[in-house]
């Protein structure tokens, strides 16, 4: 799917963020989106590591 493709690109870019509320929801938002194998494969592309 081209648009979750694009909206984890984008929060994985959010782990980095500088404001902590911001770091700690896109933490949580992925490691929710991994359950499915789809996007967990999508989300570690490139080595990615999902932060715990």
């Amino acid at each position: 799917n081209p648009n979750m493709k694009m909206i984890i690109t984008h929060i994985k870019t959010l782990i980095n963020d500088s404001d902590v509320w911001t770091k700690s929801t896109a933490r949580k938002v992925l490691n929710g989106l991994a359950v499915n194998a789809a996007n967990k494969a999508e989300i570690e592309k490139g080595g990615f590591k999902i932060p715990q």
